[in-house]
């Protein structure tokens, strides 16, 4: 059994620096460790089809 890590920490409102860093911003950043970390660690239920 492999031990699953703890999901990223999403930032706090007052990281972001507001200058339209856009895909450098820290909230896009987390958005793709989230994801990345939900498509590797996030168990899908079956379907019934």
């Amino acid at each position: 059994m492999t031990d699953i890590p703890p999901p990223p920490t999403p930032p706090e409102d007052d990281e972001c620096c507001q200058s339209g860093c856009e895909e450098l911003c820290v909230f896009e950043i987390y958005r793709q460790e989230k994801a990345e970390y939900d498509a590797k660690y996030t168990q899908r239920p079956p379907t019934d089809d």
